[in-house]
């Protein structure tokens, strides 16, 4: 089996890279920081290849998937397949709008045009919905590196934007509250979230969490793996 992933086939959800568990560290890292800013609902995620993240997101959501994989999408628990929608989130509709929730974990940068994908997104969300993902960190030595060594195995990787141009696009799309962090990732089960300002330099992805509005929101938060959880908001881009 190759490790050059070209097409969103079998032997690219069947590769090392894609060997995540549902409770794995990274997993539970993820859905912490969604329940820090929104504890219940119904949530989406586009890109879910396998379902690791949403088997273990069912316990506190409705969940859905959009996947692009009729691969993936058919290697889903059978619980969660009902609920799984095949499809580009370059061309279709998202499914069964609104939600409180959509995920996208190193989703982006898979996409041609990227903006209009999150303009979508933006739209399908509640009023007070978030959303929230990864791409590569393109700011520093390290995300750059790792980047360009991803790129190399991952043909499908087409938008490698800056993390200004990342924001911009955010914002753009009309989310009225940006933060971004970054993680540091050993392997496909575990990561570590940083925050403080170096982030950017050292961080092989970009996290993000775009609030809709700020209608309602009594500060927001960001898990802090060092000692727990606090209220604190991340640093601006």
């Amino acid at each position: 089996m190759s490790i050059r992933r070209t097409t969103y086939d079998k032997g690219y959800f069947e590769s090392v890279f894609f060997r995540s568990r549902p409770n794995s560290p990274r997993n539970r890292n993820r859905l912490e920081l969604i329940l820090a800013n929104k504890p219940k609902g119904k949530l989406l995620e586009v890109g879910p290849a396998k379902g690791e993240f949403l088997q273990l997101a069912a316990s506190h959501f409705e969940v859905w998937g959009f996947e692009i994989s009729s691969y993936a999408a058919s290697r889903l628990p059978a619980p969660l397949r009902a609920r799984a929608v095949v499809g580009d989130v370059e061309k279709s509709p998202l499914p069964d709008p609104p939600f409180d929730v959509i995920a996208a974990f190193n989703l982006l940068e898979h996409l041609h045009r990227p903006f209009p994908a999150i303009q979508k997104i933006f739209d399908a969300l509640a009023p007070t919905g978030i959303f929230v993902g990864s791409v590569p960190c393109n700011g520093g030595l390290a995300g750059t590196v790792h980047s360009a060594l991803t790129d190399l195995f991952d043909r499908t990787h087409v938008s490698n934007a800056k993390i200004g141009k990342w924001q911009e696009d955010f914002q753009r799309a009309g989310f009225q509250d940006v933060q971004l962090f970054g993680e540091v990732m050993i392997g496909p089960n575990h990561s570590k979230y940083i925050f403080a300002r170096l982030w950017r330099y050292i961080s092989f992805n970009m996290m993000f969490l775009c609030r809709k509005s700020e209608l309602g929101v009594v500060g927001s938060s960001v898990p802090d793996q060092a000692s727990g959880w606090s209220n604190h908001t991340a640093e601006p881009g």
